[in-house]
């Protein structure tokens, strides 16, 4: 037969436990459900026999569970049983309407449950829940809980209930309207059971009524024999779930034998000595019950003095002597003491009482046998004197020098650890009994518990102590806000030295406690925390004295035995100094990266300026050579003459100019590792940020493998284009050095470009190389970690990369094989929008058409060769003035003089064209909108704002003579 099942509704945890522990253990199978929702679930997917229902849920009440579970298939058939304290009376009524087949009160122990339990299981499966359906019985009992249980499950086996709470209210509802049977307890005011049953049988029309008397304290035969006497068709013990009396009235009622009349003689009088009798018995157990209740109550009161003692002091010995005194005088003993065993393992007289003040020595040896204390302490059992542990001469002897009567050893113990020992010592009373024994037992454990937890509490003390002053000393804030967000706590030594005091946050929400940037900052963080996930970031802020400093603040939510977040504890760090540090290695990386490949770059210079020097000194030979020789005579020679010209002198030019502009394609690309830091990303252009960095590593590359190109039409991507580089670069070097030199056809280096689902760009480096170990793998981005030589590499490279790239809110992934290559994919974010950089004039531009008219040109810059070779450039269509300084220049238009044009270099030594510009436009703002700067691509970060904020246009240098003619045309065309 397979295991029955009890479903256990409950959503108090610690109930929930008792329950299905006590059900377990008799080999049932326990679903466990915490509210009416999960109920249903289970009951449905389950064979369920029992179903125990709280009446309060979380999110239904037990009456409204009990119908739907009876409104499911097979759900009238299970006993559905429910758990509660005290009803009201309304909610009594409502029990049997919702279906409940009983009703267990709280607390309920295992004693109680588990009978019940057997009984409901039982009563499934003997006999069908309709047993009494059509017959109406009068329940009388004066016991309100007992007539509601016995209400219950007769309800729930069909019958009709109607009740009473004593034998004449009975007596009279059943004369209104005669009920199928009644079902009466025996002890009852006014009229009892036994009346009851001589009443109804003399009543003709009662006399055929079957009455099944029920009793917990009439239990004799002679009882039982007196109530059959007296008409009763059964009598009954009480049971927890009332078996015995429904299956008595089941029989009765099958039975339909009617009663005779009781015979008159001797009913009274037997009656009344079997009342008296039983009154004698309630008495004397009363009595016993009531000694038992002053000694419980004691028990509790020293509990209620050990609790204050421990909320008081955590030293439990300090208060103990109170607790003594306190026990000694509720349990009416003479004299007391307690002993506690010292770390030493010597037991130490701590407190007594009734003794005389030099009694302690006496104790301590215990009346001439201190080895009794030793051998009680270790055995951990009560020793009784007198009693059978001791031989009766040695009771006798203690006995007499204690001038005593009886005397009690009650070993203090906690976790089998042998604390100590109370001493209890009466002149006049028997402390051997049974209840006096239990006394010393509950008190000896209570003291032992108390002792364990004041040392517990002193260990917790301690080690919060070493934790506060751990905390205290910390650089770090350490903080915990509540659920609410709420500081509870907070430490770090740096508060001190910021004259802050901890204090002041204490009970403030967390955010409320924080400067404007640092709310900022932590508003979000802490609503993801509190929301159960653990953020880390970094945030800044800019102070007087000290200028920006960085932190970095981590939040980690503290879960609750249920799993919910109850608090955030917070570790707030200044990493201003980790962060310089960074920067400082960033810029040492780039520079190691900038070193590494300078052979490259002086190679790749060193070609086109060979070239530029040789094409212009042949080109100036040949000038010279052609001046010397004579022009032809004849009209119709000349254009063979400039022809030769034009091939002699103009195809070594055009070598010179392609290999000049060569030299400033790669200039411009080192730039990416001379600018500052950009710190606000815009759209950049992916493939020119690629081939970029591809002709910066082109060294190093031809000579390890062939390049292979695949581009995709990508949009622009939210970043910075020289951190950009910065990281394509490192990938590329890394991926060349991974392959050996010499063997480029056997090896390739793939760049690719690609879309990335709807919202971001991939930029794959693929190389053919050795592969990366997983072990190897697991630490790439692990701060100075490198499988590099010494000195070759910092472990920093691949660190600065991810940094870069996360914050342009993406992320590096890797894939690598050993013996088939590594994929390095960056991926980065679509920008957002088309936002224009700083304008600047393209460095090739188609041959412009001619002026529009002739214009005024002022030229601002500290390089004389700059200002005569712009002079040299335009003086043939326009009137060009040349200033050495932006004073000169500001001398000239405050003067009066006005230019269409004004081209300025934006960093000179004495005054920057920026400030220029700013003075112009005080006074002429649209001759400041007719400034062009020039620029060297060196930028300071206040260069970088200004031309951030500012539309004028920007020429870098070196620029060509077209380019030039291109910005003016535009300007003096407005």
């Amino acid at each position: 037969m397979s295991p029955l099942s009890v479903l256990v509704v409950e959503d108090n945890g610690a109930t929930r436990r008792v329950l299905r522990d006590a059900l377990a253990s008799t080999g049932l199978i326990v679903l466990e459900a915490r509210d009416g929702t999960s109920a249903l679930d289970l009951f449905e997917s389950h064979a369920v026999n029992l179903v125990l229902v709280d009446l309060l849920l979380p999110d239904m009440d037990g009456f409204e569970l009990a119908k739907r579970l009876r409104a499911m298939p097979n759900g009238n058939g299970i006993p559905i049983v429910a758990v509660s304290g005290l009803l009201s009376p309304a909610d009594e009524h409502r029990l049997a309407e919702a279906g409940f087949t009983d009703l267990l009160l709280k607390p309920i122990a295992p004693s109680t449950l588990l009978p019940a339990v057997d009984s409901f299981l039982s009563l499934s499966h003997a006999r069908p829940q309709a047993a009494g359906e059509g017959r109406r019985v009068l329940v009388v009992d004066d016991d309100q809980i007992q007539l509601r249980l016995g209400s219950l499950r007769l309800s729930a086996l069909g019958y009709e209930v109607t009740t009473a709470s004593d034998g004449r209210a009975a007596l009279e509802l059943a004369r209104q309207s005669p009920p199928d049977a009644i079902v009466s307890d025996v002890l009852m005011p006014e009229l009892d059971g036994f009346g009851l049953c001589v009443e109804v049988r003399r009543d003709p029309a009662l006399a055929d009524v079957p009455v099944v008397l029920v009793s917990s304290h009439y239990l004799d035969e002679s009882d039982r024999a007196l109530g059959l006497r007296a008409g009763a068709n059964a009598y009954v013990a009480r049971t927890p779930t009332l078996d015995a009396a429904v299956e008595a009235l089941h029989e009765a009622l099958t039975a339909q034998a009617p009663r005779s009349a009781p015979a008159a003689e001797g009913i009274a009088e037997e009656h009344a000595g079997r009342v008296v009798r039983q009154l004698e018995k309630q008495v004397a157990l009363n009595s016993r019950l009531a000694h038992r209740a002053a000694l419980q109550a004691t028990e509790l009161a020293l509990l209620g003095a050990m609790s204050t003692a421990l909320t008081r002091d955590l030293d439990i010995r300090e208060s103990l002597d109170e607790v003594l005194a306190a026990c000694l005088d509720a349990g009416g003993i003479s004299r007391g003491a307690m002993l506690l065993r010292e770390p030493g393992g010597e037991l130490v007289v701590h407190a007594y009482g009734g003794f005389a003040p030099n009694g302690g020595a006496a104790l301590a040896d215990f009346f001439g046998h201190p080895q009794l204390l030793s051998e009680a302490l270790d055995s951990g059992q009560l020793l009784k004197i007198p009693g059978p542990q001791l031989p009766s001469d040695v009771a006798r002897e203690i006995l007499a020098r204690a001038n005593a009567l009886s005397l009690l050893i009650a070993p203090i113990v906690s976790a089998d650890e042998p604390l100590g020992a109370l001493l209890f010592i009466s002149s006049s009373r028997d402390l051997t009994q049974t209840d006096r024994c239990a006394f010393a037992r509950t008190v000896a454990g209570q003291v032992g518990q108390a002792i364990a937890l004041a040392r517990a509490f002193g260990r917790v003390a301690a080690s919060e102590e070493r934790f506060r002053s751990l905390v205290a000393a910390m650089e770090e804030v350490v903080f915990e806000v509540d659920h609410d967000g709420v500081v509870v706590d907070v430490h770090g030594v740096r508060l001190e030295r910021e004259g802050l005091d901890p204090g002041q946050y204490r009970g403030r929400h967390l955010l409320a406690a924080l400067s404007p940037a640092a709310r900022a900052a932590h508003e979000p963080a802490l609503a993801r925390a509190l929301a159960g996930e653990t953020v880390v970031f970094d945030w800044s802020t800019d102070r007087v004295k000290s200028g920006l400093l960085h932190f970095q603040t981590s939040l980690s939510p503290r879960r609750g035995p249920s799993g919910d977040v109850v608090s955030v504890v917070g570790v707030a760090r200044d990493v201003t100094d980790l962060r310089r540090a960074q920067a400082a290695a960033s810029a040492s990386e780039r520079m190691a990266t900038l070193g590494m490949l300078a052979a490259g770059v002086a190679h790749e210079l060193n070609n086109p300026l060979t070239s530029v020097i040789s094409n212009v000194d042949y080109a100036r030979r040949e000038l010279a050579r052609i001046r010397r020789a004579t022009p032809p005579q004849e009209p119709e020679d000349l254009p063979l003459f400039l022809a030769m010209l034009g091939t002699e002198v103009g195809e070594p030019l055009a070598d010179a100019e392609a290999a000049a502009e060569r030299v400033r394609t790669i200039v411009r690309d080192m730039r990416v590792f001379s600018r500052a830091d950009e710190e606000a990303t815009v759209p950049v252009d992916v493939r020119r940020a690629v081939e970029s960095s591809l002709r910066l590593a082109w060294n190093e590359i031809r000579h390890r493998a062939r390049l292979v190109k695949q581009y995709e039409a990508v949009p622009p991507v939210e970043a910075t284009e020289g951190r950009l580089g910065q990281v394509i670069l490192n990938i590329l070097v890394n991926a060349a050095q991974a392959l050996p030199e010499g063997h480029a056809e056997h090896n390739e280096i793939s760049v690719r470009t690609r879309l990335l689902g709807d919202d971001a760009v991939a930029i794959d480096v693929i190389d053919t190389g050795p592969g990366i170990p997983p072990a190897t793998l697991e630490r790439i981005f692990d701060p100075f970690f490198t499988t590099k030589p010494s000195g070759v590499g910092t472990g920093l490279g691949l660190v600065i990369c991810q940094r870069i790239v996360t914050t342009f809110g993406g992320r590096i992934l890797v894939d690598s094989e050993v013996g088939r290559g590594t994929t390095f994919t960056i991926v980065l974010p679509i920008a957002e929008e088309e936002r224009a950089a700083p304008a600047a004039a393209a460095s090739k531009a188609p041959a412009p058409a001619p002026a529009p008219r002739r214009g005024r040109i002022l030229c601002i810059d500290d390089e004389p060769t700059i200002s005569m070779t712009l002079k040299r450039l335009l003086q043939g269509e326009h009137d060009v003035t040349t200033c050495s300084g932006g004073e000169e220049a500001l001398a000239l238009i405050a003067a009066g003089e006005r230019y269409d044009v004004v081209l300025c270099d934006l960093m000179m030594p004495t005054m920057t064209g920026m400030e220029v510009h700013t003075a112009v436009e005080a006074f002429d703002p649209e001759l400041a909108s007719r400034f062009v700067f020039l620029t060297g691509g060196a930028f300071t970060q206040a260069g970088l704002e200004f031309m951030a904020r500012v539309p004028n246009l920007r020429l870098e240098k070196p620029f060509n003579h077209q380019a030039l003619r291109v910005v003016i045309n535009n300007i003096l065309q407005r």
